[in-house]
């Protein structure tokens, strides 16, 4: 550990994302597709939202929020929107503080909300050479109540005023060309779906907060990370935190497909109350939702099999050493049934293919509720892939979510918690210590589990 540089940890290769581009639009009293397009008083066509993305951005959902308070200071909070749509104009006083720091935005409750919404609202991510396309619905206002915005202009376009408009047609050309779509025709098609029922997915995490800000920011990138594996448009992906005491109604439930559980800093055993709320829901959730399948990474898999009468323990360096954390990359070892699993086969494209997962954890199941059994382990985890019988539960002790691009992320945003030449070593947890050093070389088959997952998450 001593010998660890961080100057060998080079930032520029961090960041698999470069830039993002966000669309605003909704859906007029004709049913048509129209977008809010801005321009400053110094460019000559309207465009939309866009930025780059920082080192600091751990997530690029993270960086799309910070962009759009940045540029827009809040204009489009809950209480704001609710103004516009009432006819008022917004003045300075609604809006955040034009000059605060990304830095001093982690203790605006609004900066927060910001990060909610483009998790479970957007309605599109895309990731084309590096950059990124985010399509967010809000409600149709008149733009002309904006008029807290000094420099900047704003106005609503219709899809079909993009196609002919000259003075949108530098901004719809280099969208074009940029992400390499035609965009009109990607968004034309977009359905409207006000009288449908959109499939919903949900992420139910349980990550404990600070009571000052009402949220860890950390425990935002799980739902933005997840969204961006697995869904698609027309879908509709909803977070919740049961460590705030939140959980989908039982008219949201109605319309859920599946429901993951991610990985927590938390373990099944702690005395948070969140955690017994979440083991009882999920014991409600056995009996009350047959068809509904769900999902456990890590933490996630743990507290199912804890909630259905599993057990969890400490791994055994753990028990000798309570700050030891396993922060390394498995090659997983599947019983021939593995891959006769229809989730499996379906999402597999090389059968027999070696499989590996990044492990961070320090604790393990150590007992499968019945009706579970185990089909891959490895050499540091006994039950490292687990299903039950009837189908409804999957779980894996690693992070199948955990790519190159989302590792070197993760340690940019540890480096990045100060200045890494000035930030003493020794202030580091045992977790981001070993995460810091561990280059997960072994780490090789990301694209096969991720596409195994969405097979189980979206099967019939």
């Amino acid at each position: 550990m001593q010998n660890f540089s961080f100057k060998s940890v080079k930032k520029d290769e961090y960041n698999p994302f470069t830039s993002v581009s966000i669309l605003l639009y909704c859906y007029n009293e004709q049913g048509s597709l129209e977008f809010l397009l801005t321009k400053s008083m110094e460019e000559k066509s309207y465009h939309e939202i866009s930025g780059t993305i920082l080192e600091a951005d751990s997530t690029s959902i993270l960086a799309a929020a910070r962009i759009m308070v940045q540029q827009l200071r809040g204009c489009f909070s809950d209480c704001n929107l609710q103004r516009l749509l009432e006819g008022e104009k917004l003045t300075e006083d609604n809006l955040l503080p034009s000059r605060m720091t990304f830095y001093e935005m982690w203790d605006q409750s609004q900066f927060f909300e910001w990060i909610r919404k483009f998790v479970e609202n957007s309605l599109t991510i895309e990731v084309m050479h590096g950059k990124l396309i985010l399509l967010l619905e809000i409600p149709k206002f008149k733009v002309e109540n904006l008029k807290c915005f000094k420099t900047t202009h704003f106005k609503w376009v219709t899809n079909e005023t993009l196609k002919k408009s000259k003075e949108t047609e530098q901004a719809l050309s280099v969208l074009a060309n940029e992400y390499d779509i035609p965009l009109h025709i990607e968004i034309a098609s977009l359905a409207r779906e006000t009288d449908v029922k959109r499939e919903t997915f949900i992420v139910l995490s349980c990550k404990p907060v600070d009571k000052a800000t009402a949220v860890d920011p950390l425990y935002l990138h799980f739902p933005a990370l997840f969204q961006g594996l697995f869904r698609r448009a027309g879908e509709q992906w909803i977070h919740y935190n049961a460590a705030i005491d939140e959980f989908p109604s039982e008219e949201q439930m109605r319309n859920v497909k599946s429901i993951i559980i991610p990985g927590s800093s938390s373990s099944v055993y702690d005395p948070h109350e969140g955690i017994g709320k979440l083991k009882q829901w999920i014991r409600d959730f056995d009996k009350k939702y047959p068809r509904v399948r769900m999902m456990g990474i890590c933490f996630g898999a743990q507290i199912i099999c804890e909630a259905l009468g599993g057990k969890v323990d400490k791994m055994e360096p753990r028990k000798k050493d309570p700050n030891f954390y396993l922060c390394a990359s498995e090659t997983l070892k599947p019983s021939d049934e593995f891959f006769e699993l229809p989730f499996v086969k379906k999402g597999l494209s090389d059968a027999k293919a070696r499989l590996s997962i990044v492990e961070a954890h320090g604790d393990e199941i150590t007992e499968l509720p019945l009706g579970f059994r185990t089909l891959a382990s490895s050499n540091t985890c006994r039950n490292e892939f687990i299903v039950s019988e009837n189908g409804r539960y999957l779980g894996l002790q690693g992070h199948p979510e955990y790519s190159p691009e989302f590792i070197t992320a993760k340690k940019t945003m540890i480096l990045s918690q100060d200045d890494p030449e000035l930030y003493p070593w020794d202030k580091f947890d045992e977790f981001n210590k070993e995460f810091l050093m561990n280059d997960f070389r072994e780490f090789t088959s990301c694209e096969s589990l991720r596409a195994i997952c969405y097979s189980f998450l979206k099967q019939e």
